[in-house]
């Protein structure tokens, strides 16, 4: 199922707002009992998620210090991983994991919303319940899979958020080298190898765009043309002074 973030929040939101699966007869208790701080938590990952493209450990990892509203960036510096049921906080694996990504507005004014609550700056942006850093296993299990499962989302990944964002951007016009820089990608030939599908519509969108510029080209045929092979050798047979500019024909 394709949707855009907007409508995969109020879906998942939508999820959330069946009490079953947090407090029926029988079942664990859930720490996740507050509706509204469900929806908070949801609202905002699934936004930054979708848009900005983070790995679930590094949204888990993002730090208050690390998000900046003024410019409308986060930066990725550290990531949660849990083994054998411990935390472990520690630096992306990669160095192209390193990075500051842009994010839209409404993701910014969404962001400024969850963070109004006062808060250390070290506090991490998604929290556990109680405050402390987020366990992607119980956030996934207790929250993730029943409120998709209940808003006909069923199978939805968290890390199809991530997919999400690089389809988005490459349908805004994102080139591979930006997508890789955005996604923390090693290289650029993972990122056509992974998403490479995506860029068939692309080429036609430029396509539309080279049309565009001929048939702007055919109503000005006065438009100057300026024959770059003889423009070069007549440089290097008279040198130009640093700071003067070429003269074009006109």
């Amino acid at each position: 199922m394709r949707a855009c973030p907007p409508e995969l929040k109020t879906k998942v939101r939508a999820g959330l707002q069946r009490e079953d699966d947090y407090t029926a007869p029988g079942k664990p208790a859930c720490d996740w009992q507050d509706r509204a701080a469900r929806e908070a938590l949801v609202d905002a990952l699934v936004l930054v998620g979708a848009y900005c493209g983070l790995r679930i450990g590094e949204l888990a990892g993002l730090r208050r210090s690390r998000v900046d509203l003024l410019r409308g960036t986060v930066e990725v510096a550290e990531i949660i991983t849990e083994v054998g049921g411990r935390l472990r906080v520690g630096p992306p694996k990669t160095r192209a994991s390193r990075r500051t990504v842009g994010l839209p507005r409404a993701v910014v004014e969404e962001l400024a919303a969850h963070l109004a609550t006062p808060a250390p700056p070290d506090a991490f942006v998604f929290t556990a319940p109680k405050g402390g850093p987020l366990r992607v296993i119980a956030f996934r299990a207790r929250i993730w899979r029943p409120a998709t499962r209940n808003a006909g989302l069923d199978g939805l990944r968290i890390h199809d958020l991530r997919h999400t964002a690089v389809a988005l951007w490459i349908a805004a016009g994102a080139n591979p080298k930006e997508v890789a820089a955005r996604a923390g990608h090693t290289s650029v030939s993972f990122t056509l190898d992974r998403y490479g599908h995506l860029y068939p519509e692309s080429d036609a969108a430029l396509r539309d765009r080279l049309d565009a510029i001929y048939s702007a080209g055919q109503r000005d045929q006065d438009a100057a043309v300026v024959d770059l092979f003889q423009e070069r050798s007549r440089t290097q047979r008279h040198p130009r002074t640093r700071g003067t500019p070429p003269a074009l024909g006109r």
